[in-house]
């Protein structure tokens, strides 16, 4: 089965899940499993594939990342620096 996971590590939990009889199902995007960290009667720990995982990530960053905010940080810091070398420009005079 295709786990979208050329490295592995999708097939070494899910074999870890079974191992500890948690039961892992695949579903739409992925699997769900008991929790082995709790007494689960039903499963409740979900897991994505490692591609679905990554594009998720990227989509949350895409929304949520506010690229003025750091524009602004960087902006004042340049500020800085240039106040900080034109003080110390006064004192090598």
């Amino acid at each position: 089965m295709d786990r979208g996971d050329p490295g592995g590590s999708a097939e070494a939990v899910l074999f870890a899940l079974e191992w500890h009889g948690c039961a892992p199902r695949e579903r739409i995007g992925g699997w769900r499993a008991r929790c082995p960290a709790h007494d689960d009667r039903k499963p409740s720990l979900d897991a994505l594939a490692p591609d679905q995982l990554r594009r998720l990530y990227a989509d949350a960053v895409d929304e949520f990342w506010d690229e003025s905010e750091y524009e602004l940080v960087m902006d004042s810091e340049r500020e800085e620096r240039q106040a900080l070398r034109e003080f110390a420009g006064r004192w090598s005079s």
